[in-house]
């Protein structure tokens, strides 16, 4: 399986009880689900949510095989506009979970977004008309990006380096300033401060987190729960 995509969320608010966890988990779980079958356009693929307790810990991602995404990619104009497609529409799921995780606290939140493979393939695509590689360089590093799963799919390499071959080349462009990844956050600006004389703090117990998890393995499979404690 492939990872189409990731959200990790952190949401400032105090610890909820078992019960509301599981119901905040399982709710939050449909409606992302529900809201994800709309709008990416793969036949099938694996999406899981994970919640952990404290203040709330959350992540979200989805999983596909190469044999669901080379189909859905399929279904446009070029593999490229099929990769971009695919990956704006896994984006617009990941922001509804981050937006639906946070609609009934209205805390502060963090979020992390990560891309998957479409972004992965899409910036080989970017670099490859950009001349930063060749076609040949850009399938090793596709396959070591794929892993095992690229022989299950001769047809989606074979399409992949086709379309790398076609893909028109851009001039490349000098770029000014500091490059910055596309779920990177920039990092403050030092100042000088004075030394502060650190603290002793009593040693607190561990006290266990709880943790749930809702998972559907396929769209047409049943939603699943498992409930776990973790120090």
């Amino acid at each position: 399986m492939l990872d189409l995509g990731s959200t990790a969320f952190y949401i400032d608010t105090p610890r909820l009880s078992r019960r509301r966890l599981e119901r905040y988990s399982t709710h939050l779980f449909d409606l992302w689900d529900l809201y994800a079958s709309r709008v990416i356009s793969i036949p099938d693929y694996s999406i899981a949510l994970e919640v952990e307790d404290g203040s709330i810990k959350g992540t979200g991602k989805f999983l596909v095989t190469i044999g669901a995404l080379f189909y859905g990619v399929g279904n446009y104009g070029s593999f490229i506009s099929g990769l971009q497609t695919i990956r704006d529409q896994v984006v617009s799921a990941s922001n509804f979970l981050a937006d639906q995780a946070n609609s009934q606290f209205d805390a502060d939140m963090t979020v992390k977004r990560k891309g998957g493979i479409t972004a992965k393939l899409h910036r080989l695509f970017t670099k490859v008309q950009s001349g930063q590689l060749t076609v040949d360089e850009a399938m090793v590093e596709a396959e070591r990006l794929i892993g095992e799963d690229s022989a299950d799919s001769p047809a989606f390499m074979d399409a992949l380096r086709d379309s790398l071959h076609s893909a028109p080349k851009h001039h490349l462009q000098t770029e000014f300033g500091l490059e910055i990844s596309e779920y990177a956050e920039s990092a403050p600006e030092e100042t000088e401060h004075e030394p502060k004389v650190p603290q002793r703090r009593q040693p607190q117990a561990p006290f266990p987190h709880l943790r749930i998890e809702v998972w559907r393995e396929s769209k047409k499979d049943i939603r699943k729960m498992r409930v776990s404690n973790r120090r």
